[in-house]
């Protein structure tokens, strides 16, 4: 049997990388499957002050090579009131490869699966390893990358010079509009089965 495998982006219009998604509408009451099989409401949660996602593939090698990075970031947001989660966007992957790849980069957030893309639509992710930043109320407030480590695909820099995740971070916690809404993704397209 066929199965697809996350296609690498190249060179494509930063318009092109974003579905048409309203930044403000808060998201619907999602439900999802986490690694180890319980319900899990990404968007629950008393106190909370914002939810970040980060949208994984268990073969994207950008994503794979991001795990580090997302994990300082929700090891030092965490405390902060944060909730973070990583999300697999294999619609035809098996639980148990999700489960075995979230613990062996150790996030140490929940990884969630979500085979029919709810929550990939809801943010309007189109790639991996795509971060979606929501306020309190449920708004999306950023969506794109973590940094700018990669020029283009294939092209990293020797270290990343903006933080926009970060950046984001810092701005809701802050209570302050983010600096830049979206920003381009370099990594592997998240593949809509028909």
């Amino acid at each position: 049997m066929y199965k697809p495998m996350s296609i690498c982006l190249a060179a494509i219009p930063a318009a092109a990388c974003f579905a048409a998604v309203s930044i403000a509408q808060p998201p619907d009451g999602i439900v999802l499957r986490d690694v180890k099989g319980a319900s899990a409401r990404p968007f629950d949660g008393a106190g909370r002050k914002a939810t970040c996602v980060l949208f994984v593939s268990t073969d994207c090698p950008i994503s794979n090579k991001y795990a580090p990075e997302f994990g300082r970031i929700a090891r030092q947001y965490g405390p902060t009131g944060v909730a973070f989660y990583v999300v697999y966007t294999d619609a035809d992957g098996k639980p148990a490869d999700a489960a075995r790849h979230w613990k062996e980069f150790a996030y140490p957030c929940p990884g969630l699966l979500d085979p029919k893309r709810l929550l990939v639509k809801r943010a309007g992710a189109t790639t991996t390893p795509e971060s979606a930043l929501f306020t309190a109320d449920g708004k999306l407030a950023y969506r794109g990358r973590i940094d700018d480590l990669y020029v283009d695909f294939g092209k990293p820099r020797y270290a990343a010079t903006i933080h926009d995740l970060r950046r984001s971070l810092d701005a809701v916690l802050a209570g302050r509009p983010v600096p830049i809404k979206t920003t381009r993704v370099i990594g592997c397209f998240i593949y809509n089965p028909p």
